[in-house]
């Protein structure tokens, strides 16, 4: 077990980051929201509640719970439980417990430069916790303990074969990642449970996209946009059943596509295509529900909330500033909102104002995002009404709005 020392008192030469530049949300917690800041080694932890009133149209600075100072290069969270958080740190990751500022676990290896994915299953109370892990050479997925930081299990793919991609299942059932060398591109599905091999899924003729793939909670679908070689045709979206392993459905919005995710408790498939449409299709189906209007240039970033009624959409590069918020089932515009335009209330802007990041809270009832420059986390609320108030982070009150120095 490595641990730090006790928290501090903020000082003058506690020096906020100048930008935030990623935004993670917490399954299960309504209020609470992650910030991390790379250049200047910090995670820290907000509140969205409904304690301070707001107005409906107008954001508001989020309220500092936790700050965690000396995490080497924070670029990545994924959470374990709702107070601890593996977080990738240049090409390692760590296991911290956000809420007391400890340095739990420190996983064993390197990650690959250009592609550091990973994900976890398991770690809540009672329940042993595993990282999935892309290996440093691409050529296997290792599965590690975050208890001990030890490498338990081995995927491997076979000699000069170079994996390009990582997905987990939010059950924690299947692993489905792209293979780069072999043709055509296969998607690789192991069950994380039994460890082994379940599909090697193959398309003749086409390829797969896989930074374009999502996969359902339940673990029963896996959607990837895919692209006929040498052809000039517009790329689509193939819906394999995991449970099959066979083709499920072809969607074909007749444009490439340039953004994917899903909606799991909708049923639903959520494709941004170029021109910056947003389609909607039935993930049983294939029928397509819903083309929803009004982005100027391609989306490129969909957070779904967490009960997959609400998604936000927006244009990450900034050529079109407007974040904008659906409601799935009906196919209809919930807000939209330049924040390029509308500040908050105190905070004022020396030059051209871009966001550096963007979420939609887990109730779907605020907007949170980052401004490249400033020092806070704004939110907004969707349709006027306040997140509910919830218990204080890691459940002790004691603790609010504390900074850690983390020590190894």
């Amino acid at each position: 077990m490595l641990s730090n020392a006790p928290p501090t008192s903020p000082t003058p030469s506690s020096c906020p980051p100048s930008t935030y530049d990623n935004l993670f949300v917490i399954r299960g917690d309504r209020i609470h929201i992650i910030s991390t800041s790379d250049t200047s080694n910090e995670v820290a932890v907000w509140s969205i509640d409904g304690h301070v009133k707001r107005s409906p149209t107008l954001p508001s600075s989020c309220k500092l719970v936790r700050r965690l100072r000396g995490i080497p290069s924070p670029k990545d969270v994924k959470m374990v439980t709702q107070t601890r958080a593996l977080i990738l740190c240049n090409r390692e990751l760590r296991l911290y417990d956000l809420s007391t500022g400890i340095l739990v676990t420190k996983l064993k290896g390197v990650m690959n430069q250009k592609m550091p994915y990973y994900g976890t299953i398991g770690g809540s109370e009672g329940e042993e916790g595993f990282c999935i892990a892309l290996s440093r050479n691409r050529m296997t997925v290792n599965i590690m303990s975050l208890e001990t930081g030890d490498l338990t299990t081995t995927f491997k793919v076979g000699e000069d074969r170079f994996l390009n991609s990582l997905l987990v299942s939010a059950n924690g059932a299947v692993c489905v990642c792209g293979d780069e060398t072999q043709k055509p591109f296969p998607l690789l599905v192991w069950d994380l449970r039994a460890r082994k091999l379940l599909y090697d899924l193959r398309f003749n003729h086409h390829d797969f996209i896989t930074r374009l793939s999502a996969i359902s909670d339940d673990a029963h679908y896996v959607v990837c946009v895919a692209k006929e070689v040498n052809s000039s045709a517009p790329n689509f979206v193939v819906v394999y059943d995991l449970q099959s392993g066979m083709l499920f459905k072809k969607l074909k919005p007749e444009v490439d596509s340039t953004s994917i995710a899903i909606s799991s408790a909708s049923r639903s498939v959520i494709n941004g295509v170029c021109g910056g449409n947003l389609l909607i299709w039935d993930l049983a189906t294939g029928d397509r529900r819903h083309e929803l209007k009004g982005h100027s240039s391609d989306v490129d970033t969909i957070r779904v909330s967490e009960n997959g009624k609400i998604f936000l959409s927006y244009d990450s590069t900034g050529k079109d500033p407007i974040i904008r918020v659906w409601d799935v089932e009906k196919g209809s515009l919930v807000k939209e909102f330049n924040p390029t335009s509308i500040l908050p209330s105190g905070v004022e802007s020396s030059g051209t104002i871009k966001l550096s990041s963007c979420q939609l809270s887990p109730s779907g009832r605020s907007i949170i995002y980052a401004i490249q420059g400033h020092l806070e986390v704004f939110s907004l609320p969707v349709t006027g009404k306040e997140e509910e108030t919830g218990e204080p982070y890691g459940g002790d009150s004691s603790l609010e709005g504390k900074e850690f120095d983390v020590k190894e």
